[in-house]
């Protein structure tokens, strides 16, 4: 590792120093500038042989694309103005994000107690917050050192009234997000990097203070579970990846103070009469790679919560890519998965079926092969119904993808494509160039799909769990409909759909509208995405949320539209999941929501129409409910000639919340 290396010039340097200093100094300099240029030769060259798909195997020296894969990020938001709040921990923060990320705004307010905040943040158009609770305001200083060993009652004691301090510390903290509704992410606290009373003493044990501080995250991590638009940046976890003693300063300083190590106390000692060296000349640190890697993931964590670049949607080839060999041809019969990248792989499949991402298989073999060897390789856990959508067959994978797209109804920027095969992968690129492809590098499928942020979700709700059944669903519902006339196929649907309003982010229906409105691109009229802050401001204006869950006799397919109306008589943007099309739930809602609005008081209901790159599925609803365009986008009908919903759904109110 040449970080490594250069780590150890550092000790060379600090041990050999007093021999013959500018000497040696111009030597170190050099090789560690010579070095630095080899390294940069061979991250290129590496990248070079890589390709653009699989330049992450240079992650060596780049803390933050190692958690954070960047190969999905197609279109990654990059967050404009941010606000930092905290103590000289995320101070220190503050300042390298100043030198190091030029296209963002940083603010920065500094807050060493709760009672601190005023009414108003230093400003209120932020993409988020960053709260950095000091940890020393939570634990005294020597408060858990001075207890005796034998006092288990007082460290009882000590941690309630710690965990106490945290709650109201959050509470009053999170002020700002409470009352103009801005995404916050909130930092853990750092375990020491050993336990101070030793090694052989009982480790889950409030003496213990790294269990103490444990405890302290967990209650952390309840509290903000519990609040909306506020989520944990892991820095414990961040450091623990890549090692504390880079970073962490409990090695010098009071445990209790949970900062980062620095040269802030050599300017005092100087004048000893054995004169210490500095930190930096004693340890290799690497702060800055720290805070770097504390910004990467939150962009990735601001990315996820904004569904941006969001994949719906993994396509898989089978062999060589989610086992060993070629399984059909093996003379003794396909060897089970017993360990190794193929299991973690098949975990990671699972993992992404629970976060709801829809998974395909795309192979050239026979179905009716794979199907019979599919329990011998495979574990028990991880059937073959787990994938909604198979094309295994032998003709040309571009054309399988195409057909899944089409029946999946998904768009080529919303898949991911994974072969082993680069002559596969580049027609399949070809085919289709927003679509991102994975598979020159074998050892890093499971990490790219698992940690990057597209594939991540900010909640699981029920839908999740029924996107696969309902896409099965799906394909029975398409084969009904093919064998009988329109009218006897909607005759026969027993669909029923059901409007309600959303009241607020308490609303338990919140996570799933605000995950709609931000994750859908083809039935979308406009293509806008939201804040939280900016939901919140259209119902302070007058605004309603309205959305509407759909089932039928193949499926409940819960929670499918969401239709936000200004002006209690213009349809600002429509939004609805495309499992639901062509059943004619749009139109019935919008007949439904009219006539509320007519009751309000409306005496012509509008209709706006943005065209975006994706949404042409959309465009025609107004007009199909019978509005007559008049410029700009802009549609409307009179109140008094307001259609029927169709007479195949049946449509049930519910109330608000």
């Amino acid at each position: 590792m040449l970080n490594r290396l250069i780590g150890k010039l550092h000790e060379f340097r600090k041990n050999n120093m007093p021999a013959s200093k500018r000497d040696l100094e111009w030597r170190h300099d050099d090789i560690v500038a010579q070095l630095a240029a080899i390294q940069r030769k061979l991250s290129a060259g590496a990248a070079q042989g890589l390709g653009a798909a699989s330049t992450n195997q240079v992650y060596k020296s780049d803390h933050g694309s190692y958690r954070v894969p960047l190969e999905l990020a197609a279109k990654a938001a990059a967050p404009s103005k941010v606000l930092i709040i905290g103590s000289c921990l995320s101070q220190a923060f503050c300042e390298e994000l100043h030198l190091s990320q030029k296209s963002c705004a940083f603010d920065f307010f500094l807050v060493n107690n709760y009672s601190d905040l005023p009414s108003h943040p230093p400003s209120t158009d932020c993409d988020f917050h960053v709260l950095q609770i000091p940890l020393s305001t939570i634990v005294p200083a020597g408060a858990h050192a001075r207890l005796a060993y034998d006092d288990l009652e007082g460290h009882r004691a000590l941690f309630e009234e710690c965990r106490e301090r945290l709650l109201r510390f959050l509470s009053a903290a999170l002020q700002w997000n409470q009352a103009f509704g801005t995404l916050t992410f909130v930092t853990n606290f750092m375990s020491p990097q050993q336990d101070p009373l030793g090694r052989l003493l009982p480790k889950n044990d409030l003496r213990n203070f790294v269990h103490f501080l444990r405890r302290l995250n967990e209650a952390l991590y309840d509290e903000v579970s519990r609040r909306e638009n506020v989520h944990v940046l892991d820095i414990d976890e961040i450091s623990a990846t890549f090692g504390r003693k880079y970073f962490q300063d409990d090695s010098v300083w009071i445990a209790t103070h949970g900062a980062a190590l620095s040269d802030a106390d050599h300017v005092f000692d100087k004048d000893r009469l054995q004169p210490p060296l500095k930190i930096t000349d004693q340890m290799f640190l690497e702060t800055r790679e720290f805070y770097h890697a504390w910004w990467v993931e939150l962009v990735a964590m601001y990315n996820t919560a904004k569904q941006q670049d969001s994949v719906k949607l993994v396509i898989f080839d089978l062999d060589d890519t989610l086992w060993p060999g070629v399984a059909a041809e093996a003379e003794d019969g396909p060897a089970p998965l017993f360990g190794g990248w193929p299991l973690g792989l098949a975990e990671a499949i699972a993992i992404l079926k629970k976060r709801g991402v829809m998974l395909a298989i795309v192979s050239k073999n026979d179905e009716a092969r794979i199907a019979a060897l599919w329990r011998e390789i495979m574990p028990a856990w991880l059937p073959l119904s787990i994938f909604a959508f198979l094309r295994i067959n032998w003709r040309p994978k571009a054309e399988n993808v195409a057909e899944v797209l089409k029946f999946v109804n998904v768009l080529p920027r919303s898949v991911v494509f994974v072969d082993d095969n680069p002559l596969e992968r580049a027609a399949v690129e070809s085919a289709f160039p927003d679509m991102r492809t994975l598979g020159a590098n074998l050892y890093a499928i499971r990490r790219t799909l698992l940690w990057s942020a597209q594939t991540q979700v900010a909640r699981i709700g029920a839908e999740a769990a029924m996107r696969t059944q309902s896409i099965q669903a799906q394909a029975v519902r398409e084969a009904d409909r093919q064998s009988l006339s329109h009218e006897a196929f909607m005759a026969k649907l027993d669909a029923k759909a059901t409007l309600f309003e959303v009241l607020g982010p308490s609303d338990p229906a919140f996570p799933r509208t605000f995950e709609l409105l931000n994750k859908t691109n083809q039935f979308n009229t406009t293509g806008q995405r939201w804040t939280q802050r900016e939901l919140l401001e259209l119902q302070s204006g007058g605004g309603k949320i309205y959305a509407f869950d759909f089932e039928d006799k193949y499926t409940k397919y819960g929670l499918v539209g969401v239709i936000l109306v200004a002006e209690g008589k213009r349809i600002a943007q429509f939004v609805m999941s495309c499992r639901v099309m062509g059943m004619g739930a749009e139109t019935s809602m919008l007949a439904e929501l009219a006539r509320e609005l007519a009751k309000g008081g409306a005496r012509s209901i509008e209709g706006v129409v943005v065209e975006t790159d994706a949404n042409r599925p959309s465009r025609d609803l107004f007009e199909k409910f019978g509005m007559t365009p008049v410029g700009g986008g802009r549609s409307q009908i009179d109140a008094a000639n307001l259609p029927a919903p169709a007479s195949h759904i049946e449509i049930a109110r519910r109330r608000a919340g």
